[in-house]
């Protein structure tokens, strides 16, 4: 798997997740990891 077919797969995964509202994969994560960061 290249980079660019990855990063597809990965905003698809996004895109996916946002819109069922699931926190649990990718997109939860990803959400967690940000807020995390942003109230350092």
């Amino acid at each position: 798997m290249n980079t660019i077919s990855f990063i597809q797969y990965l905003i698809e995964r996004f895109r996916i997740e946002q819109k069922k509202r699931d926190r649990s994969g990718i997109y939860g994560f990803t959400q967690r990891l940000m807020a995390y960061n942003s109230n350092k």
